[in-house]
């Protein structure tokens, strides 16, 4: 098997003929197959593992570090600022149930000024059925000044008097 990565057999008294095998998936899936007392032991290991690749799949929900969109600023020395994902999300999955889960992200549309790099912005949630199962934080990729006259005075003041 190409995608084989790990196999150990043994046998005792006790537990027979034994089998650990692995197997890593191109999209990612890894599976892990323990037989004891199992005569065929390697015909079994190839029918469970390809029982496990027809019923489910590794789906990556949400990737980490990745640009969501981008949010639009008042009073900011730029119009936008870019939001993406910190934490991801992957999970192995039944094939059947790809339609129960989604992905929601809460980014409003405008917000503010200032932003500094790295302020949480908004959130995305990954729901199986009615249950959110992942929720994480969305952030500014980019520092954004405030360009309001009376935030510009109060900044100036503060940093002539402190």
């Amino acid at each position: 098997d190409e995608n084989c990565i790990g196999v150990k057999t043994g046998f005792t008294d006790n537990a027979g003929r034994c089998l650990v095998h692995a197997t890593k998936q191109d999209n990612g899936m890894e599976i892990v197959t323990v037989l004891l007392n199992c005569g065929p032991m390697f015909e079994e290991a190839d029918r469970l593992n390809n029982l496990a690749v027809s019923n489910y799949d590794y789906v990556e929900f949400v990737k980490p570090y990745n640009f969501v969109g981008t949010v639009n600023i008042n009073n900011g020395s730029s119009n936008t600022t870019n939001v993406a994902t910190i934490k991801g999300f992957s999970t192995i999955i039944r094939k059947v149930d790809h339609e129960k889960y989604k992905v929601v992200y809460d980014i409003p549309e405008s917000i503010e000024a200032p932003i500094k790099n790295g302020e949480k912005i908004g959130c995305v949630s990954v729901i199986f059925e009615e249950n959110v199962i992942f929720e994480a934080e969305l952030v500014s990729i980019d520092t954004v000044d405030n360009i309001d006259l009376k935030y510009m005075l109060d900044n100036i003041l503060n940093k002539w008097y402190a």
